[in-house]
């Protein structure tokens, strides 16, 4: 399985590239771990010790994304995405987003959006997850 990381900056998640921490890492994982569970692997590997280039992890909300860039639920197993992907290898990314300290906020399922850009253009899209079905339009992008 492939892990990335997309980090919210200015409005979009943007990847964060091998040469600040990030990059695509290939991890084996046992087929039965969740993606909650998955997630802890996720935040160790990218903020080892606690700490990234981007600041502590205790100042960012966290959740795991699909290679589609929606997010996915929590309890649904490694396994359970595969299937649903029909995927021979499976990326999932780590979502984060840094927590506003004069006015907290969480990172739930509607607030995750990745923009699609065509030729630097903003157009709207609907974000149909291939692993829970949900789909949703995003319009806060323009």
């Amino acid at each position: 399985m492939e892990l990335g990381w997309l980090n919210y900056d200015s409005g979009i998640y943007k990847q964060v590239r091998t040469r600040r921490g990030g990059g695509t890492r290939k991890v084996q994982v046992d087929f039965t771990q969740t993606v909650g569970d998955f997630l802890a692997v996720a935040e160790e590997l990218f903020f080892p010790n606690g700490t990234s280039v981007l600041g502590p992890r205790s100042q960012y909300n966290t959740i795991m994304g699909g290679f589609d860039g929606c997010p996915i639920e929590s309890q649904l197993t490694i396994d359970d995405v595969y299937k649903r992907t029909k995927l021979k290898m499976l990326r999932m990314y780590l979502l984060t987003k840094r927590v506003v300290t004069n006015n907290s906020t969480s990172l739930d399922l509607s607030d995750v959006h990745i923009p699609v850009y065509e030729k630097l253009y903003h157009i709207r899209f609907v974000c149909t997850n291939a692993i829970s079905g949900v789909e949703r339009l995003d319009s806060e992008m323009m």
